[in-house]
């Protein structure tokens, strides 16, 4: 029917749809049906229980703890609508090895309100990239979580200037 369409049109001089116009409302309708709700990143770790701590510490809430072995497997930490879990090599070994194969480390970015905050929050921890303003309009500092992860933390020199 849409080949019909923009075949109809292309014959029609008066017309105003253009093959463009026809690619991108099949692109749209077809990105609709794969709705995306949530994207929760799950991170491995030798040691989840100071990862929960590292982020504890950075004000996210323990939702869920799942233990494995004597130790936590798995975890989720949360902030409002944001969530970041955390799950062992341990466990993840258990349930598939193959499955995490070549798994090395991630990094993470998060936008958040208060640099300054998440400074002192951070106390002693080991900064990777030192507090800087970048060239498009935010402020950050990197720094690794217990697992080795590298994370980002932005804030837009905007809400600073605001301050």
């Amino acid at each position: 029917m849409r080949l019909l369409i923009f075949v109809a049109c292309l014959a029609m001089p008066a017309c105003s749809i253009s093959a463009r116009h026809v690619s991108s409302m099949v692109v749209s309708r077809e990105a609709q049906m794969f709705n995306i709700m949530k994207i929760t990143p799950v991170l491995l770790a030798e040691d989840v229980d100071a990862c929960i701590a590292f982020w504890n510490a950075l004000g996210l809430s323990t939702s869920m703890a799942v233990p494995f072995e004597g130790r936590t497997g798995f975890a989720a930490l949360s902030s409002g609508d944001s969530e970041l879990m955390y799950q062992s090599f341990a466990l993840s070994r258990a349930q598939d090895p193959k499955a995490i194969a070549g798994v090395q480390r991630a990094v993470i970015y998060l936008d958040v309100a208060s640099l300054d905050d998440v400074l002192a929050r951070l106390g002693s921890t080991e900064v990777d990239v030192p507090v800087r303003e970048t060239g498009h309009g935010t402020r950050e500092v990197h720094v690794r979580d217990p697992a080795g992860n590298l994370i980002g933390f932005s804030e837009a020199v905007e809400s600073v200037a605001g301050k």
